[in-house]
């Protein structure tokens, strides 16, 4: 069912009809708050600490887990620069995490959460070239 007199909070952020006029042809357009709201929604959040589970228990060497998840996530090899750029990150989150109070067994799997989060809200992963 489609509410006419009020436009539906998603539909909206991400360029939905609108449905009290007959659309041929929508533009398309890329908006920041798309990116906050899908960094943000507690259902990617829980996708991606599915995912980061799966990484972990893919291996328990970080290199190959972040090459493992590269490839999973985009389809493609992940190349140095971008092995070392992600291990970075997550040294730097957990440190975070760290500072912050975070229980010591929920650092890891934070971090990891937070880089699946990335991998799966990247343009990479949203759009087919």
């Amino acid at each position: 069912m489609t509410q006419r007199f009020q436009k539906h909070p998603f539909l909206a952020l991400f360029d939905g009809p609108d449905t009290n006029v007959s659309t041929g042809k929508r533009s398309d357009s890329l908006l920041p708050l798309q990116a906050l709201y899908l960094m943000n929604d507690p259902f990617v959040r829980e996708q991606a600490e599915g995912f980061a589970r799966r990484i972990m228990a893919h291996t328990a060497d970080n290199d190959g887990r972040v090459a493992w998840a590269h490839q999973e996530a985009w389809c493609r090899p992940a190349t140095a620069g971008e092995i070392a750029n992600d291990i970075q990150y997550l040294q730097r989150y957990a440190e975070e995490l760290r500072r912050s109070g975070t229980p010591a067994d929920r650092v890891e799997l934070e971090a990891w959460s937070s880089l699946a989060r990335v991998k799966l809200t990247a343009n990479e992963f949203v759009f087919v070239d």
